[in-house]
C-alpha cells in the first residue's frame, strides 16, 4: 500500500486540479495520502477545491507560503471558525481512511496482487471513494509508464468496512 500511496501522491500532485479556472478557490494541502484523501472527501461539502501542492517533508517557506495563501481563501469565505470546523472534519475523516488503509494493507490477496504486479513492472494507481461513512471503495489500477493511457487496467476493488474490519473484493 505505501507503493500506491507513494504513486497516488506523485501522480495527484503533478495532475490534480489542472483544469481549475483562476479564479476558483482552492485550500493548498499538504501530507500523507491519507491526509489527502480525507481533504478531498470532506472539501466535496465546501465552497472550494483542495490542491495537493506537497508531501509529508516540507520546508518553513513552503509552510509559509500555503498558511498565507490558505489564510486569503479562509477570508473570502468569511470565518475563521469555518477553517477550525473545515480541519476538525479533516482529522476525523483522516483517521477513517488510515483505518480502512490499515484494512487493505493487511490483507494477503492485495499483497499478492500488488507484489504480481510490481514484478510484471507495471505501475500502480489507487482511487479511493467514501461509500458511507463506514465504507470505502479502493480500485487499483496498473499501467505501464510508457504509455499510459492505453494500458490502464482496472486490476481489483475493494470494499473496506471499517467498521466489522472486513474487505471484499471484487475483479471487475
Amino acid at each position: 500500500m505505501k507503493i500506491i500511496a507513494l504513486f497516488f501522491m506523485i501522480s495527484t500532485a503533478s495532475f490534480s486540479q489542472s483544469a481549475l479556472e483562476k479564479d476558483s478557490l482552492e485550500i493548498w494541502i499538504t501530507g500523507n495520502f491519507s491526509n489527502q484523501i480525507a481533504h478531498q472527501i470532506v472539501s466535496e461539502k465546501w465552497p472550494f477545491v483542495t490542491k495537493f501542492v506537497a508531501g509529508d517533508v516540507i520546508d518553513d517557506y513552503l509552510i509559509e507560503t500555503i498558511n498565507k495563501h490558505n489564510k486569503k481563501i479562509w477570508e473570502s469565505i468569511g470565518s475563521k471558525n469555518l477553517s477550525d470546523k473545515y480541519y476538525f472534519e479533516v482529522k476525523i475523516e483522516r483517521e477513517k481512511v488510515q483505518e480502512a488503509m490499515d484494512i487493505i494493507d493487511r490483507n494477503t490477496t492485495i499483497i499478492r496482487l500488488l507484489n504480481q504486479l510490481k514484478m510484471k513492472g507495471r505501475s500502480i494507481f489507487t482511487q479511493v471513494e467514501k461509500i458511507s461513512n463506514i465504507e470505502y471503495l479502493f480500485s487499483i489500477f496498473s499501467f505501464d509508464l510508457s504509455n499510459i493511457k492505453s494500458t490502464e487496467i482496472l486490476e481489483a476493488k475493494a470494499i473496506i468496512n471499517i467498521k466489522t474490519n472486513t474487505l471484499d473484493i471484487s475483479n471487475d
